[in-house]
């Protein structure tokens, strides 16, 4: 395998073998999945030349180019367009996304990368080779990984997010953080709102606040209407307190309301970790209206194992879960189909005691009562795990 590292400063030698000069950088051209190298920038006494790469005829002896022209083949520098950039001067020693370990890295940097400039990668291939631990060499392939925008004279080093964007939201959220401003502002723009719910949903509380700065207040009111509303009120909960008011007024006002509903409750209660998001159901229904109902509207809700019976009052009768549902009858009333015990807990009540109810009963979610039974929201097990282990990789 060829490194750039090892081809700068080799000589590259024309027609009759008389040396033209020395190798500047590599030119090369964006696609998918990978870049093609298109030319040589050539260095002699001071000025630089451009190589088309399909003028080289072979590599010499100590990795010189050997060309099919002469000196007066080679066009002027730069002779670059916008979909072609330079190798040294805008890949080596950049950051780039490495989507596959989803994480931020220097390229050619480290061990390897300073052995290779210095001409001694043999001798460390030979120690690795014998030595008890090993030195990895950390080589991503190009089409997992995701250059950082990069400004170079008139040059702009640009290459789709898509891949990037496809990382799962806890993975991006991890990489976001290893970001410069610059860097995460490009990466911002290209994900949509909900794209960016589910990331900030995933950072940590002073990434939450840097991100919807950088947004500015009428895109970060957006996004905070497409986070879940317990989400969205534990982020606005840990902002200076003007600033949660001016993005709350920006927000549609269902969205706001739901938000400012959960903010109400004393932290350190069930109230304050619950979610609203959840699907209610008359319990007059029969099972096919039912699953018609939760097939249509499933993705407005966090709790997706479960339907809440209500009555006219707001008041819970009962809990049935989608199995259930599924296995039923179609014309089989909801009513029917509750068990025999309606386990619940109340807003006011720790968080502790959820776990317990949802451990003891083996439950993916609880219903939040008032001291009236009405339904104020529900508690899952994902809640619960973000309140009693705030900063645990998920």
């Amino acid at each position: 395998m060829l490194f750039l590292s090892q081809l700068l400063n080799r000589p590259v030698t024309g027609a009759a073998c008389k040396r033209l000069g020395l190798v500047e950088d590599l030119t090369f051209q964006l696609g998918e999945p990978f870049p093609q190298v298109t030319g040589i920038v050539v260095r002699n006494r001071g000025e630089k030349r451009v190589v088309p790469w399909d003028a080289v005829a072979r590599f010499g002896e100590g990795k010189a180019f050997v060309l099919e022209l002469g000196a007066d083949g080679l066009a002027p520098y730069p002779l670059l367009t916008s979909d072609v950039a330079l190798l040294a001067l805008d890949v080596m020693d950049s950051q780039v996304v490495d989507i596959n370990g989803a994480n931020v890295v220097r390229v050619d940097i480290g061990l390897w990368g300073l052995a290779r400039r210095l001409g001694v990668a043999g001798v460390l291939a030979a120690i690795n080779l014998r030595a008890p631990w090993k030195i990895p060499e950390g080589i991503v392939r190009w089409d997992q990984v995701d250059p950082m925008e990069k400004e170079i004279s008139k040059v702009r080093l640009r290459v789709s997010h898509d891949r990037l964007i496809r990382l799962h939201p806890a993975d991006l959220a991890d990489i976001v953080e290893e970001m410069g401003h610059d860097q995460r502002s490009s990466l911002l723009q290209a994900l949509s709102d909900e794209q960016l719910a589910d990331l900030v949903e995933e950072s940590s509380p002073e990434m939450q606040a840097t991100i919807l700065e950088d947004l500015g207040s009428d895109r970060a009111a957006d996004v905070l209407e497409e986070m879940e509303p317990d989400e969205a009120a534990d982020l606005l909960a840990e902002l200076p307190e003007k600033r949660a008011r001016h993005l709350i007024g920006l927000m549609d006002q269902e969205e706001a309301s739901e938000v400012k509903g959960l903010m109400r409750h004393d932290e350190g209660t069930v109230g304050a970790i619950m979610t609203t998001s959840y699907l209610e159901v008359p319990p007059d229904w029969t099972a096919a209206r039912a699953l018609a109902w939760y097939r249509e509207h499933n993705r407005d809700s966090e709790i997706h194992v479960y339907l809440y019976a209500v009555d006219k009052s707001g008041r819970l009768v009962g809990t049935v879960s989608i199995r259930t549902l599924l296995m039923a009858e179609p014309e089989t009333w909801i009513k029917q189909l509750f068990g025999p015990q309606l386990y619940t807990v109340e807003v006011d009540d720790e968080p502790e005691d959820a776990v317990e109810k949802l451990v003891r009963y083996k439950l993916m979610a609880l219903p939040v009562l008032d001291e009236n039974g009405v339904l104020e929201g529900v508690v899952s097990v994902h809640d619960v795990l973000d309140y009693l282990v705030p900063d645990r990789d998920d």
